[in-house]
């Protein structure tokens, strides 16, 4: 009988042969998008990935979209009554995290700042330190 080992997990399993080629399994990074208190943390903020709503952020919120594909530039928008876009090519060997803000509660568009993976998860952490 033949085996094999999961290098990701370490897990030894028995293994069948086959003739038909293994596929690559796919990476996937993550984006998480946060939103510390601000000045309207109350009104809300439509996060969009290419035109597609993948959620909804207020005050002490965050958002993780998982990301595969290593070539294309993903487009970060945030709406309020304006929208502000953020295009970048997703890192990943660390996790990629962007602050959102709304500077002033008049302020039409959102702010969007990538910041680097340590900062990021920090301030998640103070977000949501139960789920930690």
């Amino acid at each position: 009988m033949e085996y094999s080992l999961n290098l990701a997990t370490g897990q030894v399993s028995e293994f069948a042969p086959s003739t038909a080629p293994m596929a690559a399994p796919t990476d996937t990074t993550s984006i998480v998008i946060y939103r510390r208190p601000d000045a309207a943390p109350d009104q809300p903020v439509t996060l969009l990935v290419d035109g597609q709503v993948v959620g909804t952020l207020r005050g002490n919120e965050y958002v993780v979209i998982p990301w595969t594909d290593k070539k294309k530039e993903l487009a970060l928008s945030a709406r309020t009554a304006q929208e502000t876009t953020y295009r970048f090519h997703p890192n990943f060997l660390a996790g990629n995290y962007l602050d959102c803000r709304l500077v002033s509660a008049t302020q039409a568009a959102p702010r969007l700042r990538l910041v680097l993976a340590e900062e990021g998860a920090v301030h998640v952490a103070e977000l949501n330190p139960a789920k930690e």
